[in-house]
């Protein structure tokens, strides 16, 4: 499948399982994926580092800044934070800040759907207690 569009992955719980799955599909490389290019993770990129570095499998990650931004590096990983960057991680726990930035990346993907900017969307777990108003 070859797109000028990207698919969307969304993290998921930061401090879930979200990241750790995100790393292992992509450490294999596109070649994993029925996509010409990676897709586009609406996530956190310190959770994917992270991740990463406690897999131990490396992952060649972008941060960008738009979406647009994407088919500009067709070998990286990119990130797209949307408005989410200033978090603290903490594994295991739920956290009522991490279920917003999981709601929000998936409403953000969901509204580039819906613009025509993407061609489909996945998401990681999320937290329904983390989402959940207390």
């Amino acid at each position: 499948m070859k797109s000028n569009i990207p698919m969307i992955m969304t993290m998921g719980d930061i401090n879930g399982v979200g990241p750790e799955i995100i790393v292992k599909l992509l450490s294999n490389g596109s070649q994993s994926l029925p996509l010409k290019q990676f897709p586009v993770v609406f996530g956190l990129m310190m959770a994917l580092k992270k991740a990463s570095i406690e897999l131990d499998l490396p992952v060649n990650l972008q941060l960008i800044k738009s979406l647009e931004e994407w088919s500009s590096y067709p070998d990286k990983i990119c990130v797209f934070e949307a408005g989410v960057s200033d978090f603290e991680l903490n594994p295991g726990k739920i956290d009522p800040i991490s279920g917003s930035a999981s709601l929000k990346w998936v409403h953000d993907a969901v509204l580039c759907l819906k613009s025509g900017q993407a061609l489909g969307m996945v998401t990681a777990p999320v937290s329904k207690e983390a989402i959940e108003p207390n």
